[in-house]
């Protein structure tokens, strides 16, 4: 038997809002992360993203653009009230 775990949400049958509030769960997240590791660099001088991934490696590089898409993605959407 396959258990799947339940969205993070409460949400209408309609698959295009369900994947709405799935992405702007995963925007939320993304950004609580990248503002606790600012934070610890600030307050401890530890940078968790260059401590697990590797300093000036590739994928610090992705992490550190993935989380400038979804910040500029986070503008775009308190500057249109997320409206497309």
């Amino acid at each position: 038997m396959m258990v799947v775990d339940p969205p993070l949400h409460k949400a209408s049958e309609d698959k295009g809002e369900v994947i709405r509030l799935n992405q702007k769960a995963l925007v939320g997240w993304v950004l609580a992360l990248a503002a606790v590791n600012w934070g610890l660099v600030g307050v401890l001088g530890v940078n968790l993203v260059e401590t697990v991934l590797g300093a000036g490696s590739l994928l610090t590089k992705v992490a550190y653009g993935l989380v400038g898409l979804v910040g500029v993605y986070k503008v775009y959407l308190l500057t249109t009230g997320g409206k497309k």
